[in-house]
């Protein structure tokens, strides 16, 4: 837990500052770097955005290969303890 808010500070102060004013106990404000990175991290998710699209008929496809597999192995599943059972039921 502490590593986590450690670099969530980090993270923070990396793009915002906190400020005392006679206004304002505490004015969190966006700095100028902070800005150009949030532009930099907005510009970066739109792009991801524009890819991950391409890739859903990929996602889908493998999406249903593994439906599939699950279906295959429970039917295995399913036959091997039948056959046990009756094997037992032999003995």
């Amino acid at each position: 837990l502490l590593p986590a808010l450690g670099l969530g500070w980090f993270a923070f102060n990396q793009i915002y500052e906190i400020k005392n004013t006679d206004q304002y106990f505490f004015q969190i404000e966006t700095t100028s770097e902070g800005e150009m990175r949030l532009e930099e991290i907005n510009r970066r998710m739109g792009y991801l955005a524009e890819e991950s699209k391409e890739l859903g008929p990929l996602v889908e496809s493998g999406i249903e290969t593994v439906k599939d597999l699950k279906q295959k192995y429970d039917k295995f599943s399913e036959d091997y303890t039948e056959s046990k059972m009756a094997y037992t039921k032999e003995q």
